[in-house]
């Protein structure tokens, strides 16, 4: 018998894994897991009852032990008269019988005697008995909390100790990599940067180990506001006693964030890695969707592997495509050009120099962008674009990055949801931390967290639509606010007026006069639709009223392009939405535009077609209740009969 806690749960019967399918509730596995490490596998009946069903009284959770250690003997395939999972007057024990292995014990035994001995093979044993973080899929109990951090605290030291005796032995490569992983979980670990600065200086790479250094000092700097500590200082003074060039600063010039950065740790990575592969990178989605703050982020991580630094150009502004080279020039501590050619200026004073150019903003002048970028990546063959965009700029070598919603909540049905959990949802995380910045004493509770969630779905997780909502926490409630939706769109009444990136209204707004009168009136057309369409419908329905049918098909891949609306490709068939607050957005636009009652009028008829289609009871012969289709409508079924 076997218990593996360690990067997911498992149990194993002589040897044999017990199937996961047996073990379906995730009380039972948390139940079975409180007991394997608690102090001789035994607790008491009350704590486990607080641990896992603290709402219920005393009644209803010792009901509910009763029932899960059932469930979980069963899952085992053991039983009670051997000793598995009974209750001892008021305490829970695992097995009476004898000690059940678990692999959580045996990494910190196996730990314990490598750190002490120090032996190469001690130490490999231990980090590979260390299969993934302390149960993540239980990341809601805190009773485990400590217990993970202290684990993984404990693997870091076993890979650490184990770099330190691999560098001593010569063996480079592969102790840098191990340095690596722990500098990956933690990027401010000193004592994992020092041994990667004495691995690269013993392997004739001391430049690499300076550069290692300022990444470290430049990061401590930028997110605790500190210097390296002694140790590390001395050990770079050291290495610069041995070098006869001192590197130059880092330059480069970001915009200093006044908020916290949350969520998006997925796609720093994913971008950071197609710069490292791709000279042209572009940040593509709808206003609002943190396209900038994205590309900020990644900039700042980035700023120290780039000598001659990371520069934001801001394009929001300009008007003039003309003035597109001088502009660029400008925000890089370039002299504009005053000749014919300021493109050739531009280039000329780039020559070879490594750097990272972040233009954002670049959708009202996309042409000019497009010829300015492919002119600098041809003449300057070291550096690198990040831009952002409603759309891609459509140049040869560019890799487009569609810039998704934060992560949203499940719906939990008429359950509450669990607080620890919904807080660490990115979407709900960001709604919080803004929430409490305009009301300090703010916090996620059960009484609110339930429409805290909604008002994260019903945004579609866009970063500034949360932002605006949060905002409101200072006078309403959250339950208030979703109630009061609408407002969200609405802008603010601060003194000194409003920028575009301020309010919802302005960053849609923005994006919708950008667009064609073809591409506007099909979509605020397409709002007439609740919860997605087919091409066939969209035709159905404004075909005739807002353009012609055969030309439906190419406006829409137009404004899916253009990250307005989403496509979603599952099955048989393509369907299409609005995100929740560019459909308010356009809603308001065909209210105030002709040609609205006629849009409703075509949406009910067609909804109505489709119903008398799908009907069985109008149906001959084999009847087949197509409930694929009945389902995805059924939002625009209900708003067909209104």
């Amino acid at each position: 018998m076997r218990i593996e806690l360690l990067g997911a749960f498992g149990f194993r019967l002589d040897g044999t894994a017990v199937e996961d399918n047996r073990w379906s509730s995730r009380k039972v596995r948390a139940l079975v897991a409180l007991l394997a490490l608690a102090p001789a596998q035994r607790s008491l009946r009350d704590e486990l009852i607080e641990d896992l069903w603290p709402d219920l009284d005393a009644p209803a959770g010792a009901h509910n032990l009763h029932q899960a250690l059932y469930l979980a003997r069963h899952a085992a395939g053991v039983a009670a008269s051997a000793g598995w999972l009974t209750v001892q007057h008021d305490q829970v024990v695992l097995c009476d019988r004898a000690e059940v292995p678990v692999d959580v014990l045996e990494f910190q035994q196996a730990a314990e005697v490598a750190l002490a001995s120090g032996d190469e093979a001690l130490l490999r044993s231990a980090v590979a008995a260390y299969t993934g973080d302390l149960l993540p899929e239980l990341a809601y109990l805190e009773r485990f909390a400590a217990r993970r951090a202290a684990l993984a605290s404990r693997y870091q030291a076993v890979v650490m100790r184990l770099a330190e005796e691999l560098s001593r032995k010569g063996a480079v490569q592969e102790a840098l990599a191990l340095f690596a992983r722990v500098l990956e979980a933690d990027p401010l670990q000193e004592a994992a940067v020092r041994g990667t600065m004495r691995a690269l200086t013993s392997d004739g790479r001391r430049s690499e180990a300076l550069v290692s250094y300022q990444h470290l000092r430049q990061r401590l700097r930028d997110e605790l506001g500190v210097d390296p500590d002694a140790r590390t200082q001395r050990l770079f003074h050291d290495l610069l006693a041995e070098e006869s060039v001192v590197p130059a600063p880092i330059a480069g010039s970001l915009p200093d964030p006044v908020t916290s950065f949350i969520g998006r740790d997925r796609e720093l990575v994913d971008v950071e890695k197609l710069l490292a592969r791709r000279r042209l990178v572009t940040l593509a989605g709808a206003g609002g969707s943190g396209k900038t703050r994205l590309a900020i982020e990644v900039g700042r991580r980035i700023r120290p592997a780039y000598p001659h630094g990371v520069w934001f150009v801001d394009l929001s502004g300009l008007a003039e495509p003309g003035l597109l080279p001088d502009v660029v020039a400008t925000a890089l501590d370039l002299t504009p050009g005053a000749g014919r050619d300021p493109t050739r200026a531009l280039t000329d004073q780039l020559g070879d120099l490594a750097t990272v150019i972040l233009l954002d903003n670049c959708e009202h002048l996309l042409s000019s962008c497009a010829r300015l970028v492919t002119t600098m990546l041809g003449r300057c063959p070291n550096i690198k674009i990040l831009a952002t965009s409603r759309e891609p700029l459509r140049v040869n070598g560019e890799t487009t990055f569609r810039v998704p919603a934060l992560g949203l909540p499940e719906p939990v049905g008429d359950e509450l949801p669990v607080v620890p959990a919904l807080g660490e949802v990115a979407a709900v995380k960001l709604f919080v931390d803004r929430a409490t910045l305009a009301r300090p004493s703010f916090s996620l509770q059960p009484t609110n967290a339930a429409a805290v969630a909604d008002l994260c779905r019903r945004l579609d997780g866009l970063p500034l639509a949360l932002e605006l909502a949060a905002a409101r926490v200072a006078v309403l409630e959250p339950s208030e606010i979703l109630e009061r939706l609408g407002d969200v769109l609405s802008t603010t009444d601060r003194a000194g007026g409003i920028s575009r990136h301020e309010t919802l209204h302005a960053a849609l707004a923005w994006s919708y006069d950008l667009l064609t009168g073809d591409e506007k009136r099909l979509l605020r057309s397409l709002s007439v639709f609740a919860g997605g369409f087919t091409m066939g419908a969209a035709e159905a329905v404004c075909g005739g009223v807002s353009l012609d049918a055969g030309r439906i098909l190419g406006v829409v891949a137009s404004l899916v392009d253009k990250s307005l609306v989403i496509a979603e490709h599952s099955g048989t068939q393509s369907r299409y939405r609005l995100l929740e607050t560019v459909r308010q957005f356009c809603s308001a636009q065909l209210a105030a535009a002709e040609g609205s009652a006629a849009l409703v009028a075509a949406h009910c008829a067609h909804y109505r077609r489709t119903a008398r289609t799908l009907d069985p009871e109008r149906a001959s012969g084999v009847v087949v209740e197509n409930f694929t289709v009945l389902d995805a409508e059924h939002d625009n079924f209900r708003a067909a009969l209104r």
